[in-house]
């Protein structure tokens, strides 16, 4: 995955949609939308998020990139 990229969800789930804002040196930057308006963040490293119904694990490869695995909650 790379800065700009969106992943979309099936109507079925809270989460609407995962986009990255930007991965540098190790870290994502993330925003969320769902129905109460979403989320920011950012996870440093190797690591995971939770946010609505969808898990998120997070493993870096290099500086700048990063592979995310979803599942639901």
């Amino acid at each position: 995955m790379k800065g700009g990229d969106t992943i979309r969800f099936a109507a079925k789930y809270d989460i609407q949609a995962f986009h990255i804002q930007q991965i540098s040196k190790q870290t994502l930057y993330f925003a969320t939308a769902d129905d109460d308006g979403g989320v920011r963040g950012y996870v440093g490293g190797e690591g995971s998020v939770s946010t609505g119904d969808a898990h998120v694990e997070v493993t870096p490869v290099g500086k700048n990139r990063m592979i995310l695995k979803f599942r639901p909650r």
